[in-house]
């Protein structure tokens, strides 16, 4: 942050307020505050994490092309004109007396480009209807030894997300003892026991409590991740620590909520799938012995390793370790309810337009290999990404907010789609809060655009995937699924262009033509750019209201319009169409 001399005095009349503050010893700058008000008719050129609405002012005044200022979030945009954008309660804009030209006046909107035309296919898979998940992740990193999951806004951001699995997992939880039950946490300060970034820390009964009401008022099921590497005296798996918190568990009523349980975190590097396969058949056995009832005992996922990054030409070592442990677990007759992987693809961050095709097509690449590896050695177990997000590993913090724009919206949706189409039964998103590409702001809690544009995928997003022929993915990406819950056809379709609205025509479907095509319309947009906070839905944007809660998200209903679909630059619209009534397969 900037060293600066400040004095402020600030006179709030209707809303907007005038301040001084002293740039340097040699000159001075008013500015007007707008409360509440995005200004600026285009992306900010610069910005830069601050803590006042004031050092906001002062460096706009440095910068001789700033004419107005956005402060949001803590983070002050710089904007070149003056121009009214939105609203946004918690905003504060600004402009610079003495600085401020005319407002120029709009520039004519660009010729729209035919991009491209869709028809559909037949459904060719169906997801778990569970599919959209996220996780909470144990490592310290994430805040987990600091933050309070019973937190209010917490519980109600979570429930509302409609959420499919909770995954507890993560590096963390490897090195994650339980001081539960008659279990005590033993060298948990002795660093030589850490495994690269896992050092050994300590799970207390109040903390457990607090993640288990958490778990149980967001409505999902819980996908709980135990540590891995306790070990007995031939070097398998010991189970003491788990059975101690089972039993602590269900002692408190809590045994239900367990819908099933991972063991291991990206331990690959370190286990072979062989020796992986026959701890979880002690954990098999365990949760025989805890919860005799079949029907209802807790179901096994894994073995989590780590990880892919791009797609290989074959049957690379992780995709090997994936196909061996399936092996070795049907070899000690272990079921496993679903096989898990990592995955990083590597989004820039900052990004100031949508990530490009080639980047997005490295996510169905990795699916297309492993789910015809999994398949081709015969196993129909479902395919679940365990843990995916727009980067990997540590970040500087949430303040940073490097993913927490809407340019990560589109790695989310079109991420979502490609593993569906591709076969993966689940998708985990890496983290619902912690760190800075979280589906939450991590300190304020704030929701950022991709929890927005996940509530809209849960809302109209069925299980059904429908094959979609289209003759271009570079600029316009095209998915479909079985709507949610009711007859129709849902198209997810996204604009890669930053600054070209586009067309979508499309054919052959029954209910939508030339004459009519009547819809509901979910679009999504970045008012205040694409590398900011904020997200649009129908040009609303949105937000929380003053009492935290969420706004309604709600379809544009249109009942006149024709079958060629309209993009703005850099947008996605999710398109109901009802009128094709119920599709074959769906």
């Amino acid at each position: 942050k900037m060293a600066l001399q400040t004095s402020v005095v600030m006179v709030v009349v209707l809303g907007v307020g005038v301040f001084s503050a002293s740039l340097d010893s040699n000159s001075n700058n008013t500015c007007t505050l707008y409360p509440g008000k995005l200004l600026g008719s285009h992306r900010a050129f610069e910005h830069k994490s601050l803590s006042s609405a004031a050092e906001c002012c002062a460096y706009c005044g440095t910068v001789a092309k700033c004419i107005a200022f956005n402060f949001d979030n803590g983070v002050c945009y710089l904007q070149s004109d003056s121009t009214f954008q939105a609203n946004k309660s918690v905003a504060i804009s600004g402009t610079v007396n003495g600085r401020s030209p005319p407002t120029p006046p709009s520039p004519p909107s660009p010729p729209i480009i035919n991009a491209t035309s869709l028809k559909l296919g037949s459904v060719i898979h169906h997801t778990d209807p569970l599919f959209k998940s996220w996780t909470i992740d144990a490592s310290i990193n994430r805040g987990w030894e600091t933050r309070n999951l019973t937190d209010p806004r917490l519980l109600y951001l979570a429930a509302n997300s409609k959420p499919g699995y909770l995954r507890f997992g993560g590096a963390g939880n490897d090195g994650l003892q339980y001081n539960v039950g008659g279990s005590h946490c033993t060298n948990t300060t002795n660093q030589s026991l850490r495994q690269g970034d896992r050092p050994p820390h300590c799970l207390n009964e109040s903390h457990f409590d607090r993640f288990m009401t958490f778990a149980a008022a967001s409505g999902a099921k819980l996908v709980f991740g135990l540590n891995i590497e306790p070990r007995d005296a031939n070097g398998t798996w010991d189970p003491t620590q788990a059975r101690d918190l089972l039993k602590y568990a269900q002692g408190k009523g809590w045994g239900d909520l367990f819908f099933g349980f991972e063991l291991g975190n990206e331990e690959n590097y370190g286990y072979s799938a062989r020796l992986e396969a026959s701890d979880f058949a002690i954990l098999q056995e365990l949760l025989i012995e805890l919860f005799p009832n079949a029907t209802t005992r807790p179901k096994l996922m894994g073995p989590d390793p780590h990880g892919y990054h791009k797609p290989s030409q074959g049957m690379d070592s992780t995709t090997k370790f994936l196909v061996d442990f399936l092996n070795d677990t049907t070899a000690l007759g272990v079921t496993m309810f679903g096989v898990t992987h990592h995955e990083y693809v590597e989004i820039d961050e900052h990004l100031t337009t949508p990530p490009t095709a080639d980047v997005l097509d490295i996510v169905g690449g990795i699916a297309a290999t492993v789910n015809k590896s999994i398949r081709e050695a015969g196993f129909m177990t479902g395919i679940w990404v365990g843990e995916t997000g727009p980067h990997n590993g540590g970040s500087p913090g949430p303040s940073e907010n490097r993913w927490s724009n809407f340019a990560d919206s589109f790695w989310y949706m079109d991420a979502m789609a490609s593993k569906a189409a591709n076969g993966y039964a689940v998708f985990c998103r890496q983290d619902f809060v912690g760190i800075d590409y979280a589906l939450l702001n991590s300190t304020t809690y704030v929701p950022l655009p991709d929890y927005f544009a996940g509530i809209v995928w849960g809302t109209v997003m069925g299980t059904g995937v429908i094959d979609v022929i289209s003759d271009t993915k570079d600029t316009v990406r095209t998915w479909a699924h079985c709507t949610k819950d009711a007859p129709g056809v849902t198209l997810l379709l996204m604009n890669l262009m930053g600054n070209q609205s586009v067309s979508v025509t499309v054919e052959s479907v029954s209910g939508c033509s030339s004459t009519s095509c009547p819809r509901s319309q979910y679009l999504l947009t970045g008012p205040n750019g694409l590398d900011a906070p904020d997200v649009a839905l129908n040009s609303e944007l949105l937000k929380l209201d003053t009492s935290g809660n969420l706004p309604p998200i709600n379809a544009e209903n249109i009942t006149q319009g024709t079958n060629v679909l309209v993009l703005p630059p850099a947008s996605i619209m999710f398109a109901v169409l009802s009128d094709v009534g119920q599709y074959p397969g769906c």
